[in-house]
């Protein structure tokens, strides 16, 4: 027969299997009540408002801020330079292919509208000889 393996104590059954019982609640719930719920409740009261006093001060001048223009304009390396350059060029030539991208669509629009408006001309004369079609052959009929 086996041995029995000991229970590992980050097993998920030995974590759902201790449940304190009823006095130690009562015990945790005195404690929890009795300690001050944060750092400021637990010093004296003029230390306190001195602590408000620099965390109110502190807000002051709290969130995001700018790098200093000298951290900004540092010498780059010859290598970083490098690099730098080769993605500038690299963002003219894009650049460069857009603005002929938009011409060229541009073109095609121009022309698109200008078909459009060849066919709206033909769809017109189409339904006014359509209609001068109908109008001859209910004379037609009449006539029989």
């Amino acid at each position: 027969m086996a041995k029995a393996k000991p229970q590992s104590t980050r097993s998920r059954a030995a974590k759902r299997a201790v449940t304190p019982d009823a006095s130690d609640a009562v015990a945790i719930e005195k404690a929890v009540e009795s300690m001050p719920a944060t750092h400021e409740e637990a010093l004296p009261a003029k230390q306190r408002v001195h602590h408000e006093i620099a965390s109110l001060s502190a807000r002051g001048d709290s969130g995001i801020q700018k790098p200093k223009l000298a951290a900004r304009k540092k010498a780059l390396s010859a290598k970083a330079r490098k690099r730098m350059e080769a993605s500038q060029d690299r963002a003219e030539a894009v650049m460069e292919q857009m603005v002929k991208k938009v011409q060229k669509r541009t073109k095609s629009v121009k022309i698109i509208k200008d078909r459009r408006g060849a066919w709206d001309d033909i769809n017109q004369k189409a339904e006014r000889e359509k209609a001068r079609l109908a109008a001859l052959s209910q004379l037609l009929h009449e006539k029989e």
